[in-house]
């Protein structure tokens, strides 16, 4: 969904720091005139000389040449006089946002009986992250100054002020720094950064109107005394508080005047800071090919400066920017330019750290890496707990939440939107995008999210935020489809496609075609299709049936699964056809529907055709459709499998059980992309994705030549292999939760219950696992099942009476007949005849004669074991005629 540019208020500069009056004229520094002061100054032994010209050069903004020269200067006086020179170079290192380094030179100040160094000591402990160092340096000044009065103890209560706005203490930093204001005696100075303090407060606490009041004064004093550095910076913040408040032209105004008075003074860094602000405007403004311009300036500004903090969090913003324009891969390379640059400082910013965590996460999730994603959110949480940002945590909630669902945990997702509401209200672009996964949530669980819908679209226009907007209308339109209210439904995306358009009109060319292949789009673009092939007017209301509430999800608690399903996401990304293999109820079908919904044709159709179950000719007519005539009854054309899920998935479960034949057929349409209907003589083209399922080894299939060779080598490199469930016993527990919840009823499982469930073999899978709870749950009679409620609802088998001994019959008689034919005395084809003949029988008789409970117990469809006990000659009324000894 993208997040919004962070924009940056000034921090301010260390107390002291040289200024150059506004009126001052600008001192040009070019390369050539450094090189002639370099080269004048080589042989200079002097460090009054050398500390003269750095001031100069600082006052200039050249602050790397003015640490050099004070560098210098510092190795030709003793220790305790370098006392002024180390205060001076602290001030152009902090400049370039060496604060660490700054507070190195200064640590020999410590215990110095003038407090300048100390409080300088301070600022920069401050500003490099270590608040604890700083207060304790502070407690110390408190303690060497206790007899002193004015400027030295106002400036340290002013630092003790911005160590509590530091730590999130807004209340007590706001009161000390109104206490400052009212002291008498106060410099203009000292007010200007009094009131700069009292509007990070004010900012900090949301009270944008406050805040752009003490910036507006703070700005006023500066330009009163000449400091127009501090008159820029506090322009710039001024301008924030205007963005905050939604009065974005005068926003405007103010950031691309302090950036054209910082250019005009050479004041480089808040040059860079005043066009960085001015990219986030454009940013949110969604003209993304100016923002884009703007970053990239304030990055070659800010590169030059060598702050690292600054240029960090400038590639942030543009690798968010990469982000909505569906570069995810040019955003990573944003982050790790970051990184690189982030890499020699000592101390890290948190917030710089936190953003960079939620970029990564934002990342991940565009990639569909929900490890990667599960892990950069844990990451950001610890940050913004210790930051206390409460806007920050709703964003993590709301990105915890798309990992979720992501990852098929619908009602864990949902749960999460709905138990963090009291924090997403408070900040409605985060609050709109979660609502949007509670509606893909809803939907992927057979509920209605209309409700859900219509507040993030109340949310997105209240914001006028298009790209939130879209989203909305495209959701509204897919599931106006579903319920077949298709003038609705076209109205819906006519109204997503407009919204979408207005996006990639301001869109860089450059990113369009990357744009179209992000997965919303593309789904987009898939429900246009799908409409346009749609019937006119609206189909008859459906007759009423409970709601589908779909698949259940996948389960991955098992690294083994959590790994298939890693893979998997990877494998919908792509178009191509996938082979999924597994026993029977291992979740294919799960699986299969999981790889489209996780696809770029989530929005289209998913088709499922059981390919087991079926007459040949029959099921060729069903996948390829027919003209009208084309046999005795076609009264009218009819579109097959194939056509029906255009724009989607055709997914063919038991490809084992076809014939070369329809084996050949299906090769052809995958090869060719077109299919031509039974009776018909002009090609359709075919536009879906296909998958296909199969419970038996296909190696040996192709080896005994009963499956086509040339298909298997067309499907075999998008295969998934699907562990039974005996071999992910880490996951039983999750899918017995995820069962239960369904069925309904606040059911859950006792200790020993689960571990009865634990020591079956589960031949039937996860098919079994969920029918033996469904009866379960019917059975129960508490909120709890027992192991005595999953042995009434057939645990464990089978009664003593009836399966036991029939089980220990046809044990006997499989060992018999394997010994009869290793002896030569029958064949393999005999003997398996006569088992298959035993165990259908047997299964009928137990089930009293009902052809799909018999099946249910033997693992089959109901159509495929009535046709092989047809084949047979088992019908129910004679059912226990058959059962000769093997």
């Amino acid at each position: 969904m993208g997040t919004t540019p962070r924009v940056y208020a000034h921090a301010g500069v260390p107390a002291g720091a040289p200024q150059r009056p506004l009126d001052a004229p600008r001192c040009e520094h070019s390369v050539g005139s450094t090189v002639s002061a370099a080269e004048r100054l080589a042989a200079e032994t002097d460090p009054t000389v050398l500390g003269r010209e750095a001031e100069r050069l600082a006052l200039a903004g050249d602050h790397e040449q003015a640490v050099a020269l004070l560098c210098r200067a510092l190795l030709l006086v003793e220790q305790q006089a370098g006392a002024p020179l180390r205060l001076q170079l602290a001030h152009s290192l902090g400049s370039l946002g060496r604060h660490a380094e700054a507070a190195d030179r200064l640590r020999a100040d410590a215990d110095a009986a003038e407090p300048a160094n100390r409080l300088a000591l301070a600022e920069a402990l401050r500003l490099a992250g270590d608040l604890q160092g700083a207060r304790d340096v502070l407690e110390r000044c408190r303690t060497l100054d206790a007899a002193r009065r004015g400027a030295p103890v106002r400036d340290r209560r002013r630092q003790e002020a911005e160590c509590a706005l530091l730590a999130g203490d807004l209340e007590a930093a706001g009161r000390e720094a109104e206490r400052l204001l009212d002291e008498t005696g106060l410099s203009g100075a000292e007010r200007v950064r009094v009131l700069d303090l009292l509007g990070r407060t004010r900012l900090a606490a949301s009270d944008w109107s406050g805040a752009a009041a003490r910036f507006g004064e703070a700005r006023r004093g500066a330009a009163a005394l000449g400091d127009s550095p501090r008159e820029v910076r506090a322009c710039i913040n001024e301008a924030i508080c205007r963005l905050r408040l939604g009065a974005t032209d005068e926003a405007a105004r103010g950031f691309r005047d302090a950036a054209y008075l910082a250019a005009v003074l050479g004041l480089r860094r808040e040059e860079a800071i005043a066009v960085e602000n001015v990219a986030v405007l454009e940013h949110l403004r969604r003209r993304y090919a100016p923002a884009l311009e703007h970053y990239r300036r304030a990055l070659g500004l800010l590169d030059a400066l060598g702050n690292p903090e600054y240029v960090a969090r400038v590639a942030h913003n543009i690798g968010e920017l990469l982000l909505r324009l569906g570069d995810p891969i040019g955003a990573g390379e944003q982050l790790a330019f970051a990184e690189r640059v982030l890499a020699p400082c000592a101390a890290v910013p948190a917030a710089v750290r936190g953003e960079s965590t939620l970029l990564r996460a934002r990342i991940e999730l565009a990639l569909g890496r929900t490890d990667g994603a599960a892990a950069a959110l844990d990451a950001a949480r610890t940050v913004y707990a210790e930051l206390a940002e409460p806007e920050r945590q709703a964003e993590i909630a709301a990105l915890e939440a798309e990992r979720l669902a992501r990852e098929g945990r619908h009602a864990e997702a949902h749960d999460l939107v709905r138990g963090r509401t009291p924090l997403l209200a408070r900040f409605p672009r985060h609050h709109a995008a979660a609502l949007l996964v509670a509606a893909d949530c809803l939907e992927a669980r057979g509920s209605d999210p209309s409700a859900s819908l219509e507040r993030a679209g109340e949310i997105a226009r209240a914001l006028h935020d298009d790209e939130l907007l879209w989203r909305v209308e495209f959701r509204q339109a897919r599931h106006l489809l579903s319920l077949r209210r298709l003038p609705d439904a076209r109205r819906a995306l006519g109204a997503a496609r407009r919204t979408e358009e207005r996006i990639r009109g301001a869109a860089p060319a450059e990113f369009l075609a990357r744009m179209e292949r992000m997965p919303d789009r593309a789904a987009l673009r898939a429900l246009a299709r799908q409409l346009d092939a749609a019937p006119a007017v609206d189909a008859p209301a459906p007759s009423a049936r409970p709601p589908d509430r779909g698949p259940l999800p996948l389960v991955a608690a098992s690294p083994a699964f959590a790994a298939l399903l890693d893979h998997a996401r990877r494998i919908a990304r792509c178009d191509a056809s996938v082979l999924l293999c597994g026993p029977t109820g291992s979740g294919k079908d799960r699986l299969a529907r999981f790889l489209h919904d996780q696809s770029e044709r989530a929005a289209g159709p998913f088709v499922k055709v059981s390919c087991g179950a079926a007459v040949e000719d029959l099921f060729l007519t069903d996948l390829l459709g027919h003209e009208r005539g084309a046999f005795t009854g076609a009264v009218e054309r009819r579109a097959g499998w194939f056509e029906t899920a255009a724009g989607g998935t055709l997914f063919l479960d038991e490809i084992d059980q076809t014939s070369p034949r329809t084996q050949a057929l299906v090769l052809r349409i995958l090869e060719e992309r077109q299919l031509v209907r039974v009776g018909g003589v002009e090609p359709i083209p075919v536009d879906v994705r296909v998958i296909c399922a199969a419970s038996r080894p296909l190696e040996e299939q192709v080896e005994r030549g009963e499956f086509r060779a040339d298909l298997y080598y067309h499907l075999r490199p998008m295969r998934l292999d699907l562990p039974p469930l005996r071999e992910r016993p880490e996951d039983l527990a999750a899918l017995a939760r995820a069962t239960l919840e369904r069925v309904g009823g606040g059911l859950r499982l006792t200790t020993e219950a689960e571990a009865l469930l634990r020591a079956q073999p589960w031949p039937g899978n996860v098919r079994e696992l969920e029918n033996l709870l469904v009866a379960a749950a019917a059975l129960a009679s508490d909120s709890e099942l027992t192991p005595e409620d999953l042995r009434r609802a057939g645990l464990g088998g089978r009664t003593a009476g009836s399966v036991g001994p029939l089980a220990r019959a046809t044990a006997d008689a499989v060992a018999t007949g394997v010994e009869d034919v290793l002896a030569g005395r029958r064949t393999l084809d005999d003997l398996v005849a006569t088992l298959e003949g035993r165990v259908v029988g047997g299964a009928l008789e137990l089930a009293g004669g009902n052809l799909a409970a018999a099946a249910r117990l033997v693992g089959l469809p109901r159509a495929r074991f009535a046709q092989a006990a047809r084949r047979l000659g088992l019908h129910p009324a004679r059912a226990n005629r058959k059962g000769e000894r093997p």
